[in-house]
């Protein structure tokens, strides 16, 4: 067994006490903002994955402070110098430079045929892995490991703690390298390039920006996620024909699940053909903490291609109406890539042999061409989700929507022809819920905006002894009802200003506020102090922002689950004082980052919540009662 499987095992404290405090060091470990860390210098450019740190006293205050400030209940106290704590643990006691940067890699495989991680089209086995940790005296860092002498290639053999494990070890510059046998460092000292030479500038940006980052080599991942892919795919598709085939679903809908699936994951196998690397990232600061994912793209790529081409936008807020809110966002893209995409997308799936011999194939090409019409004239949307009035059957929520776009009045009149077209198209699924859709035009008019109406009532078909209604079919109507009323869903669009404006309910208040916000293109959504709150925590270059106050949102989970149909009814967990979780996008050049802003008071007061909602199901004690005899 190596000492890389001895690790992982759950046995003796010192035998696990490497890896343990390893972990935890990186773990721990933070950026100081300002550049990037200098450890990418001595990471190979052929890596199959790093996680890179710059600061490892940094964050392992912020984590300490953090866990305290928040009052997050742990099962052990956490130590105050959690760095010093970990790296004590992994035998460590001097000679470790607290500034510097540090980095956990795990190399290409050795041999050639071996695939990363153990392979066979799986995740598994011991990679070769190198850990670099910063030194300002490796001796004094190597005294607690007894190093042998170094040989020809500057290797020395160490005993880590306990003395039943060795390990081997190497200086290099201002890092001792930390192998689990000595091929693995054989091979760390023959590299060539390193990350800190061939990442490109905004890949290498993210590095600096971020306490934190699990970096990924799709290139010598792309074998191994590819056949996991497949295998998936052959799986859910496999699925899908017994569970239509049992259920006697229509033929049509039957194949048009089994497109959406295979563009699914044909997409997934075209970003591992695409993409360069992958990035996790991490960062705290005082105002909360930080998730995020970025992707970096072959240059000429298609992927490359069309992430560079959603650019140069500016995503607004601006013209939707203020006050209490649900959710709010706003999305820009560039109209010629997303639907030259969607009509790619849609011809394979219109060309599927039975979808091809449906005997409303005209309708659905009708539809799929008038989607295409809208896309080919959007160039972004924004929007927001109100709470419904109370008092009436409108259901949980009212929207309003902008479409930004190059013709307003192709817009609407796309938008027309396809509801004439709806309840035929709509009626040919042989869904077990069917709406009843009814439109009218220029039905209201508001501050000289004439606006469409859209009504739209679902109900179950007839029923029969030969085809009864699915019960989750009734459920779903059930929660259709939760959602919008049980007057059905009522909609309004109409060319405001420079948008096309679409409101979602039939409230006299909404109606009047979203044509005036839109009219006047205003800013006080824009400026609501929930949301400029977090202006410095968007992502640069953003494409897309969204807003969510879980204050409101722990209700409105609630209220949707619908009564009865089996389901018991769940306490509201009560979530006080939380500002709005952030999620945010943007590109640079061809690189797409993705990040979760969790604000520090919104956690905090989810955690109490949790608290409260706990007491108050044990009876309101701080421990549940004593079992009954």
């Amino acid at each position: 067994m190596s000492l890389f499987d001895k690790l992982l095992k759950c046995g003796q404290l010192k035998r696990r006490a490497f890896l343990s405090a390893t972990v935890m060091a990186l773990a721990c470990a933070g950026a100081v903002r300002g550049a990037e860390p200098a450890v990418l210098g001595e990471i190979p450019a052929d890596s199959t994955a790093a996680v890179v740190i710059n600061n490892v006293g940094a964050l392992s205050t912020k984590v300490s402070n953090t866990v305290t400030r928040l009052n997050v209940p742990l099962p052990i106290p956490l130590p105050p110098d959690l760095a010093g704590f970990a790296l004590r643990n992994l035998g460590i006691n001097k000679g470790f430079d607290a500034a510097g940067s540090a980095a956990l890699v795990v190399l290409k495989p050795l041999h050639e045929g071996d695939e990363p991680f153990g392979g066979s089209g799986q995740i598994g086995g011991p990679p070769p892995f190198i850990l670099l940790l910063p030194t300002t005296s490796a001796k004094d860092m190597l005294e607690g490991f007894s190093p042998g002498e170094p040989d020809s290639a500057g290797i020395s053999e160490i005993t880590l703690q306990g003395g039943a494990d060795k390990g081997y070890v190497s200086t290099v510059d201002k890092w001792v390298a930390f192998a689990q046998d000595r091929d693995a460092l054989v091979a760390y000292l023959a590299r060539k390039d390193s990350l800190a030479k061939t990442l490109a500038p905004e890949a290498r940006k993210t590095f600096d920006k971020n306490d934190l980052v699990v970096w990924g080599n799709i290139n010598s991942l792309s074998g191994i996620a590819t056949k996991s892919i497949e295998n998936l795919q052959d799986e859910m598709t496999g699925m899908l024909d017994l569970g239509n085939l049992n259920s006697n679903q229509d033929p049509t809908i039957s194949a048009l699940q089994k497109e959406m699936v295979n563009q699914y994951f044909n997409g997934l196998k075209q970003y591992f053909k695409d993409a360069d690397s992958a990035m996790f990232t991490l960062r705290l600061s005082d105002a909360g903490a930080t998730l995020g994912l970025a992707g970096t793209f072959k240059s000429g790529s298609p992927f490359a291609n069309f992430v560079a081409a959603q650019h140069s936008q500016t995503v607004s807020l601006a013209g939707l109406p203020s006050g209490d809110y649900l959710a709010a966002g706003a999305l820009t893209f560039d109209s010629a890539s997303v639907s030259d995409l969607f009509s790619s997308v849609a011809k394979q799936v219109l060309e599927n042999d039975v979808i091809a011999k449906d005997p409303h194939i005209d309708q659905f090409r009708t539809i799929a061409d008038q989607y295409k019409q809208f896309i080919s004239i959007t160039t972004g949307m924004r929007g927001v989700m109100l709470p419904a009035p109370s008092g009436g059957k409108q259901g949980i929520f009212n929207a309003v929507m902008l479409v930004d776009t190059t013709n307003p009045e192709k817009y609407i009149e796309v938008q027309r022809a396809m509801m004439k077209n709806m309840p035929a198209m709509m009626g040919s699924m042989g869904t077990d819920i069917i709406p009843v859709i009814t439109t009218t035009q220029a039905a209201v008019t508001i501050k000289d905006v004439k606006l469409d109406k859209l009504h739209i009532v679902y109900k179950l078909r007839e029923e029969t002894a030969d085809t009864p209604i699915k019960p989750e079919s009734k459920l779903g109507l059930a929660m259709i009802h939760k959602i919008y009323g049980e007057d059905g869903l009522t909609m309004y669009d109409g060319i405001a200003g420079k948008h096309v404006l679409i409101i979602v309910g039939s409230d006299s208040a909404t109606l009047e506020g979203a044509v005036d916000a839109a009219v006047n293109d205003s800013q006080n959504l824009a400026n609501d102090p929930s949301i400029t709150g977090l202006k410095d925590e968007v992502v640069e270059n953003p494409v897309m922002v969204a807003y969510f106050p879980i204050t409101k949102w722990a209700k409105l989970v609630h209220d949707l689950i619908p009564e009865g149909q089996g389901i018991p009814q769940i306490p509201v967990i009560n979530i006080k004082d939380a500002p709005p979780i952030l999620v945010s996008a943007g590109i640079t050049g061809s690189m797409f980052t993705e990040e979760l802003h969790l604000p520090t008071q919104t956690i905090s007061s989810f955690i109490d919540a949790v608290k409260d909602f706990k007491k108050n199901a044990q009876g309101g004690g701080d421990n549940p009662p004593p079992p009954q005899p």
